[in-house]
């Protein structure tokens, strides 16, 4: 098979991580970098010097770069979410094929937009939530797809980090609802924890994309920080398979705990961690607990990527198709949350950490465990800074238009 003749969008950010896979790649002679762009040459000159090294030609324009080299199979954006759907839609103009960075798109009318696009095209677009390759989770959908557990009843993800201000300072758009009059929605759900949601959602419809449809969703958006975005969420999510998925996630935990999900099925139960372990009980049979090796998450979307385009038969990890329910439940999240809510002075406790704050939610992680544990959104624990939001139908849903002035 040849080398798929691949560019970069955005040198920057995550695309320090794609700079890295795009080299040991084109070592093994997989692909070869053809060309990137990036429209601040000085926000990562060692990546850019690497990249030119591999024979790529430099831009700062990406339609200029797209146009310049029609031979190009596959390009990877890595640019700032309100980015997406412009370049995306570009390339599948140009008939070249996408890896994406997640999120896809921020609303569901950008999303199915993209979609009509990409149907007018020859282009496949594969969006890089690389949580979706481990192989503890490729197992535990075999497990249940073959129905070792019966039917799946709840899902529920469950994601505790700890971010400080310079997590929100590092760029213009962090922990923003709109950043120059696009939609960013950035926080747990859309963001850094947009792995684990995703993931629930696959789970309840079995990797099923009609049966992972969200049907309405009840939603409680909060922040401790000084953001117009959320740092703790919970969401309760009734899909078309029947699976209902609880989620609760938040930033402002003081320590790092790893994001899990649990699956109860009418015959079992399974729990999966983002460290590639997977725990089985199955009726009749005795509980197993399995931790697979270490896996390179991105490095295998790349390589699902690049087999897709050679080779038909080889169905994307997580096409721009598949996406479309995560999209769906983060909008509808704002709609039934109406806004994110301030968690007053009370329960916050601020901590100086070198340069930096962090703001810690106090008796979050005890909130969260008891929560997921009933299948309980905060508000009916009584936990005495929560709002209710209004259960919302995402039937026939396909605009979102909060939050604009």
């Amino acid at each position: 098979m040849r080398a798929i003749r691949t560019a970069l969008i955005g040198v920057g950010g995550f695309g320090k991580v794609h700079i890295r896979h795009l080299v040991e790649l084109s070592g093994q002679g997989l692909l070869e970098v053809t060309a990137f762009s990036d429209i601040n040459p000085d926000v990562n000159p060692e990546g850019w010097q690497q990249l030119m090294t591999l024979g790529g030609a430099p831009y700062s324009d990406y339609k200029t770069m797209l146009d310049r080299h029609p031979e190009l199979d596959l390009v990877v954006i890595a640019s700032p979410i309100p980015m997406h759907k412009e370049m995306a839609m570009y390339a599948f103009s140009r008939g070249i094929h996408v890896m994406l960075e997640k999120p896809p798109a921020v609303t569901i009318q950008d999303l199915d937009e993209m979609l009509r696009a990409q149907a007018g095209s020859s282009s496949l677009c594969q969006v890089n939530f690389q949580n979706t390759s481990g192989a503890a989770f490729r197992e535990l959908l075999r497990i249940i797809q073959e129905g070792q557990i019966g039917d799946v009843l709840h899902v529920t993800g469950v994601g505790l980090w700890k971010r400080t201000q310079a997590y929100y300072d590092r760029t213009p758009w962090a922990g923003k609802l709109i950043h120059k009059g696009n939609y960013v929605l950035d926080g747990t759900i859309n963001n850094p924890l947009a792995h684990l949601l995703n993931n629930c959602l696959l789970v309840a419809g079995s990797g099923n994309i009609e049966e992972s449809t969200p049907l309405d969703i009840q939603a409680e958006l909060y922040h401790a920080n000084a953001i117009e975005g959320e740092d703790t969420s919970c969401l309760r999510i009734r899909t078309q398979s029947g699976a209902i998925v609880h989620f609760y996630a938040s930033l402002c935990h003081v320590g790092e705990s790893i994001p899990s999900i649990t699956v109860k099925g009418t015959q079992g139960e399974l729990v999966w961690t983002y460290n590639n372990t997977l725990n089985v009980r199955t009726d009749g049979s005795q509980p197993s607990s399995r931790s697979f090796a270490n896996e390179d998450y991105v490095h295998n979307m790349y390589l699902n990527t690049l087999a897709a385009i050679q080779d038909e038969s080889v169905a994307l990890l997580s096409s721009l198709q598949q996406c479309r329910n995560f999209v769906l439940a983060v909008n509808g999240a704002f709609e039934s949350s109406g806004e994110t809510h301030p968690i007053s002075e009370g329960f916050l406790v601020r901590k100086d950490e070198g340069n930096t704050v962090f703001t810690e939610i106090t008796g979050i992680e005890a909130d969260v465990r008891r929560a997921a544990a009933e299948g309980v959104l905060f508000s009916e624990l009584s936990v005495p800074w929560a709002v209710a939001g209004r259960l919302f139908s995402l039937d026939g849903y396909h605009s979102f238009d909060l939050f604009r002035s």
